[in-house]
């Protein structure tokens, strides 16, 4: 290599440098807003997860509420007849009479919670 040859390349070096290190905060920050607009994503996709979840929930919780309340209904009316038939057999007891009027009293109750819980919008939150 020649002088003149070592003089360019000296020359250049810095501008070369100096290119290369622009290039270098380009594509950095370039990485750091894909990064933050990945890491924007992920949230967003995090708090859709979480409401989701959520509905899912409120939803098991009030097809709980209703099997429970149907189950309580059917009880009270398997209940209610079963006093009847004793009444049938035993009709001046006030005590089999005072029972089945709480029972029907009870049953009314419970088919209005019912009626309520029916008529609630789905994604309602107690």
């Amino acid at each position: 290599m020649t002088n003149n040859q070592k003089k360019g390349i000296l020359v250049a070096a810095p501008y070369i440098t100096i290119i290369i290190t622009i290039v270098g905060f380009y594509f950095g920050f370039d990485n750091i807003y894909q990064r933050q607009a990945e890491a924007a994503a992920e949230k967003q996709m995090t708090i859709q997860t979480f409401e989701m979840v959520q509905q899912q929930f409120t939803l098991l919780k009030r097809d709980s509420k209703i099997e429970r309340l149907n189950m309580k209904i059917d009880y009270l009316t398997k209940h209610k007849y079963e006093l009847k038939d004793q009444l049938r057999k035993y009709p001046g007891d006030s005590d089999l009479q005072e029972e089945l009027n709480e029972v029907n009293s009870e049953l009314k109750t419970v088919k209005e919670d019912l009626k309520q819980c029916l008529n609630k919008p789905i994604l309602e939150t107690d």
